[in-house]
Order: C-alpha cells, then structure tokens, then sequence
C-alpha cells in the first residue's frame, strides 16, 4: 500500500513538473535581436525643435538626445514585450522597402526625419511623407525617454 501512495505522488509530481514546463513555455515571449530601426530627427534650421536618435536593437532602445529634449545624452533601455511587439509588427508588415529614398516638401528647412530598417534608408518631412511611413515614425517617437 504504501508503493502504491508513494508510486502515486511521484507520478504526480512529474504530472505537475512536465505541465508547469509547458505552460511557461508558452508565456515566455521570443524576442527577436535581429530585428533593428533607427530613428533620426534633425531640428532643421529651428534652434527649437528636437533632435536625436532612436536605435532599436529586439527589445533594447539606444536613445541619444541631442537638442531641445527632456533627457540629453545617451541612454539604453529596454522595452515591454508588448510595445516591441507592436513596432515589430508595424514594420514588418509596412512594405518598407517599397517607400522612396526621399520625401521631402518645399520648405527645406523645416526638420528631416531619417528612418533605416532592413538596409532601406528613408528621409522625409512629415507633411510630404505618406500616412503609414509617418505613423512608423511616430511609433518609433513613442520610445522617447522622459526624465
């Protein structure tokens, strides 16, 4: 009787052991170091606008403030599974590739934004950019630290 009980917790255990394997399994998100953006923005000829550089490497964020911003230097930081999902998700199915190398609108002085990902290059003004390449834009400015 008692082999039969201690037969019996055992192979509960290993019941238990081998579900817990499994489901966090599951809950652990993959991220994908190989996936990378940067970001640049110049202030143009403002001496007030913003200007610096979002590098996003997976999950880790490379930001360096170079004018008009709350943090100035650099700075490297994760993010949540979740945000670098959404950015992940957003570029890969933006048909980056396909946009052109510049758009740009007349006032040449207003400032320029630089976006690379996958060894495409992109310079753009926001009022001459089209909708989805400013939105990829404005996801990757949702990175932006804060002091």
């Amino acid at each position: 009787m008692k082999a039969l009980i201690i037969l019996s917790l055992i192979t509960a255990t290993i019941v238990c052991i081998s579900c817990n394997k499994h489901s966090s399994k599951k809950s652990v998100e993959k991220i994908d170091h190989t996936f990378e953006v940067e970001y640049k923005r110049g202030k143009g000829r403002s001496k007030s606008k913003p200007a610096y550089t979002i590098a996003l490497k997976g999950n880790v964020v490379t930001f360096n403030g170079i004018a008009n911003v709350d943090v100035m230097g650099e700075k490297t930081f994760e993010i949540s599974t979740s945000k670098y999902k959404a950015i992940k998700e957003a570029f890969d199915s933006s048909n980056f590739s396909e946009f052109e190398e510049l758009y740009q609108g007349r006032m040449r002085d207003l400032p320029m934004m630089k976006l690379t990902f996958k060894e495409h290059t992109v310079k753009y003004q926001e009022k001459a950019a089209p909708e989805n390449l400013a939105k990829l834009g404005q996801k990757m400015e949702e990175l932006l630290p804060t002091k």
